[in-house]
C-alpha cells in the first residue's frame, strides 16, 4: 500500500502540473468559452453601440433612481476589461451599478490584421468621441464622468484634455502620464533599445499579444515566482483555485495591438514623453493636460510593478484643475481585485462620483 502522505503528494503534483499546462497552452479561440465556464464578467449588460472591434456596453441598472451623471469606463488597451468585473461579489463594476451609477464601458475587443491601419488618433477622435456622444444621447446629459484604467486612463486623460467641455469628472486608476518615470518598461523601450519602425515593419498590421506580454513576468520576478509557489502550496484548496483560475484566465486573455497605435504609443509617449511635456498631438491638436480643469480622482498603487507611482503621480501637477490623490498599499492588479485593498478603491471612486 502507498502511504496516504505519498498519495496526497502525488495528487498535489499532478494537479499542479495540469493547471500550469492548461494555463500555458491556453488559446485565443478558447477564451470566451472559459469566461463562460468560470462565470467571469458576471454583471448583466447590453451592447448599445458597435464599430469595428469596439463594443460599447451599458450595465443593467438595479436601482430605480440613478445618480445624475453617467460613467463611461475606458479599460486598458493590452488586457481585457473584465479585471474590473472579474467575479460576482468582487467586482468594481458591480459595485458601481449597485450604488446607482449609470455605468457604460468601452470594450476595445480583439483587433485583427484588418484593423492594422487604425491609428492612436482614430482611437481618441473617433472611437472614444463616438462612444461619449452615444452615452450623452442615451442619457440626455451634456457632460459625463469618465474612468480610465491603466493605459485606458492615459487615453482618458488625452481625451479630457481635448474635450474637457464633455467631461464632468475624471477618475485615473493606475494611470501612467509621465513615461520617463515608467519603470522597467521605459528602460526596455528606449530608442537605443527598441527601433519602433523596425518592430512594426517586422511584425505587420498587428503587434502579437505574446510580443507585448512576454516581458511582463520579468517586471517583478519575485512576484512571479511567489505566484506559482502559492499555487503549489494551495493547489488542493478548491476555494483558492476558484480565485486563482479566474485571475489566471484574465492574465492569459491577451490581446494584440494595432501596429499604428503601438508605433505612436511607444514612439511618442515612451520614447519622447510628449504627453508630460505638453507636446502630444491628436490630429494636429495639442493634448495639453493643463486643459483638464474638471475634478480628478487619481488612485495609485504603492507597489505597482507595471507603472510606478511616480509615473501616475504626474497628473497631480500637470492637470489644470483640482486632483484628489490617493496611494493604496496594493499592486497594479490587486488594487481592484484583492480583498481588502479593493474595498478602499471602490469606496474612493463611489464617494468621488456621487
Amino acid at each position: 500500500m502507498i502511504p496516504e502522505e505519498a498519495k496526497k503528494f502525488e495528487e498535489k503534483n499532478l494537479k499542479y502540473a495540469k493547471i500550469i499546462q492548461e494555463s500555458m497552452m491556453a488559446k485565443r479561440e478558447d477564451m470566451d468559452k472559459k469566461i463562460k465556464e468560470l462565470n467571469l464578467a458576471p454583471t448583466p449588460k447590453e451592447m448599445v453601440y458597435e464599430e469595428s472591434s469596439l463594443k460599447l456596453y451599458r450595465y443593467t441598472p438595479v436601482k430605480e433612481k440613478l445618480h445624475d451623471t453617467p460613467l463611461l469606463i475606458i479599460p486598458s488597451l493590452i488586457l481585457r476589461y473584465y479585471i474590473m468585473d472579474l467575479i460576482k461579489g468582487h467586482s468594481l463594476i458591480e459595485n458601481l451599478v449597485e450604488n446607482g451609477i449609470d455605468t457604460y464601458l468601452l470594450d476595445w475587443g480583439i483587433p485583427g490584421d484588418e484593423h492594422g491601419h487604425l491609428t492612436f488618433d482614430y482611437y481618441i477622435d473617433t472611437f472614444m468621441r463616438r462612444s461619449v456622444r452615444k452615452v450623452s444621447r442615451l442619457t440626455g446629459k451634456k457632460k459625463i464622468n469618465m474612468l480610465g484604467q491603466c493605459l485606458g486612463g492615459t487615453l482618458a486623460c488625452v481625451y479630457t484634455s481635448l474635450y474637457e467641455e464633455q467631461i464632468n469628472k475624471l477618475v485615473c486608476l493606475t494611470t501612467p502620464v509621465d513615461f520617463q518615470d515608467a519603470g522597467i518598461l521605459a528602460l526596455w523601450t528606449k530608442k537605443e533599445n527598441m527601433n519602433i519602425d523596425k518592430v512594426v515593419q517586422s511584425l505587420g498590421n498587428t503587434i502579437p499579444a505574446d510580443f507585448i506580454h512576454s516581458c511582463f513576468q520579468f517586471l517583478d520576478v519575485k512576484a512571479t515566482v511567489e505566484r506559482y509557489k502559492k499555487l503549489y502550496n494551495n493547489v488542493l484548496d478548491d476555494n483558492f483555485l476558484f480565485y486563482y483560475k479566474a485571475l489566471d484566465q484574465w492574465i492569459n486573455d491577451k490581446i494584440p495591438f494595432p501596429a499604428q497605435v503601438f508605433k505612436k504609443f511607444i514612439g511618442e509617449l515612451y520614447q519622447e514623453n510628449l504627453l508630460a511635456k505638453g507636446e502630444f498631438k491628436i490630429n494636429g491638436k495639442v493634448a495639453d493636460l493643463k486643459n483638464i480643469t474638471c475634478p480628478v480622482l487619481n488612485i495609485v498603487a504603492e507597489f505597482d510593478h507595471v507603472f510606478p507611482e511616480k509615473s501616475a503621480k504626474a497628473i497631480n501637477s500637470l492637470a489644470g484643475g483640482p486632483v484628489d490623490y490617493h496611494v493604496i498599499s496594493a499592486g497594479h492588479v490587486t488594487l481592484v481585485a484583492l480583498f481588502p485593498q479593493r474595498e478602499e478603491t471602490f469606496r474612493l471612486i463611489n464617494t468621488f462620483l456621487t
